[in-house]
C-alpha cells in the first residue's frame, strides 16, 4: 500500500483535533472568567469577635460597693457614664419625698386648727395659710383630702427610692457579670442609612406611598 494513504488519514485526525481544541478553549476561558467574577461578588467573611473575659472582675464586689454608695459599682464596672443618671434619680425621688413630707406636716396642722379656731393667733404656725382656707371658705373635708394625698405621694416617692437604689445595684451586677463571663468589647459603632418605608394611603387609588426614612443601627 502507498505510504501517503496512511499519511492522509493522520493529517485529518489532527486536523479535526486542533479544530475541536479551538473551539473549546474561548468556552473554557469564559467559565473560568464567569468564575472569578462570581468569587469576587461573594461577600467577604466577617471578622470572628475575640471573646476577652475578664475573670477577676468580681459581681460580688460589684454588688456591694453600689449598696454601699450608689454609682460606686458603676464605676468599678467602667460604666461611669450611668453615674449621673443614677443621682438624677435618686435626686428626683428625694425631691419628691421631702415636698410632699413638708405639705403633710402642713395640711396636717392646718387640718388640726378647725377643730380649735378660737386659739390660732397671728402666732399660730402656718397661720397664713390657715387664713387663706377660711377666707375662701375650703371645708375641713378638703384639707383631709389634701392630707391623704399628701401622704400617700410621700410613701409612694420612699417606695420609689428604695427601688431605685436597688435597680442601680442589679444593674451593676449584670455589667460585672458580664465582664467575669463574657466579652466587655467597648466597639459599639453606630451605622446610618437611607432608606424607604411604607405608609398605607387610603385615601388614594393606590395603597400605599414610599416614605424616605433614616435607618439607625447599633453595632455591638
Amino acid at each position: 500500500m502507498n505510504k501517503r494513504s496512511f499519511v492522509f488519514p493522520i493529517l485529518l485526525i489532527l486536523t479535526l483535533k486542533a479544530e475541536a481544541q479551538h473551539k473549546i478553549r474561548p468556552d473554557t476561558a469564559q467559565d473560568i472568567t464567569d468564575t472569578a467574577g462570581f468569587l469576587h461578588r461573594l461577600p467577604k467573611p466577617a471578622k470572628e469577635r475575640t471573646y476577652h473575659p475578664d475573670t477577676t472582675h468580681s459581681p460580688m464586689a460589684a454588688i456591694i460597693k453600689s449598696a454601699v454608695l450608689p454609682g460606686w459599682g458603676q464605676l468599678y464596672n467602667n460604666r461611669w457614664w450611668k453615674v449621673p443618671l443614677i443621682y438624677g434619680g435618686l435626686t428626683t425621688f428625694t425631691v419628691i419625698i421631702i415636698y410632699n413630707n413638708r405639705n403633710y406636716q402642713r395640711d396636717l396642722r392646718l387640718y388640726h386648727y378647725y377643730n380649735e379656731i378660737p386659739k390660732i393667733t397671728v402666732k399660730t404656725p402656718d397661720y397664713v395659710f390657715f387664713e387663706k382656707l377660711l377666707k375662701n371658705n375650703i371645708p375641713q373635708s378638703e384639707v383631709a383630702d389634701a392630707v391623704d394625698t399628701y401622704q400617700r405621694d410621700f410613701q409612694l416617692g420612699i417606695l420609689g427610692l428604695a427601688g431605685f437604689w436597688g435597680l442601680q445595684i442589679v444593674d451593676a451586677y449584670i455589667d460585672a457579670k458580664f465582664a467575669h463571663s463574657f466579652s466587655m468589647d467597648d466597639n459599639l459603632s453606630i451605622k446610618i442609612a437611607l432608606s424607604l418605608t411604607t405608609q398605607p394611603v387610603y385615601a388614594a387609588n393606590f395603597g400605599a406611598t414610599f416614605i424616605p426614612v433614616v435607618k439607625i443601627t447599633l453595632v455591638f
